[in-house]
């Protein structure tokens, strides 16, 4: 009898405590939803306040641009990151040796602090094979710094990913998450070096 009732009293408890765990997610949905649009809308709003005199990183504000098809208009968008091809640039690093300066317009949209060369992962090849990656000896291309610097949710910077070249063929970038499955969309593109 004593453990009937025990047994009973241990499926009312574990009944209301489902009950109450389970509640309506109509509210919360809801809620989420306003959070959201709320967010959505100052983000645009905080887009258009930048401030460059208060960061030593170089912030670009969203200017109106003319419309213009171009293969050079690529953009990869993921997990609040937004990075548009703007150019590309031959240079030479401490050794001599050819490189390319592959600039971007990075905007974080992420909700928190990032940084636009460890938000996404951005690789390039060339014939096939991954380029090595590098930062420039001086500050002749000061876009590269700005890849690394911490970006404030909202704002955005140009930066430049610096890579050695085997020669001026096509080079094919890749931007996707730091880690990929299988199912994983990333951004791939070619862009033929720019002389």
């Amino acid at each position: 009898m004593k453990k009937k009732f025990l047994s009973a009293l241990f499926i009312i408890t574990l009944s209301i405590s489902l009950t109450a765990c389970g509640g309506n997610n109509n509210e919360s949905t809801t809620t989420k939803q306003e959070e959201n649009t709320a967010q959505e809308e100052s983000k645009e709003n905080s887009q258009n306040e930048v401030d460059a005199e208060t960061s030593d990183v170089q912030v670009k504000e969203e200017a109106p641009q003319e419309e213009e098809t171009s293969s050079n208009e690529l953009t990869y968008e993921a997990e609040g990151h937004t990075y548009k091809y703007v150019k590309n640039q031959i240079t030479q690093n401490s050794e001599g040796q050819d490189c390319v300066a592959i600039f971007f317009d990075y905007t974080n949209n992420s909700g928190e602090n990032a940084s636009p060369s460890y938000a996404l992962t951005i690789k390039a090849f060339q014939n096939g094979m991954e380029l090595t990656g590098f930062m420039p000896a001086d500050d002749s291309i000061p876009e590269a710094n700005n890849a690394f610097k911490e970006i404030q949710s909202g704002y955005g910077a140009t930066i430049a990913m610096l890579f050695q070249i085997n020669d001026m063929s096509d080079i094919s970038v890749e931007i996707g998450p730091m880690v990929r499955y299988n199912d994983t969309e990333i951004g791939e593109f070619t862009i033929p070096i720019e002389q």
